[in-house]
């Protein structure tokens, strides 16, 4: 009966109070693994903020496969940069 009640409301998960939100939760989870492995790129001389710029790609490029299986590379390969 409770159930019934909870599913009539439209929600899906106890705590979350609507659809977005457990989009948003969902999102969250798939992209906090990725943007920590990004840094802030402080506004510096071209070639500092390419470095920074190269290490953020490297830093994703190495982050990536962990989290999305289909981005993953051949073993042994390096990112081409």
């Amino acid at each position: 009966m409770a159930l019934d009640r909870f599913a009539a409301r439209g929600s899906t998960r106890p705590g979350l109070e609507s659809k977005n939100e457990i989009f948003e939760s969902l999102l969250d989870r798939l992209f906090e693994p990725v943007t920590s492995a990004v840094g802030r790129i402080q506004i510096d001389t071209p070639a500092r903020i390419a470095l920074a710029t190269r290490g953020n790609i490297r830093a994703l490029c190495q982050r990536l496969p962990d989290n999305l299986p289909w981005a993953a590379r051949p073993a042994g390969s390096s990112p081409p940069f």
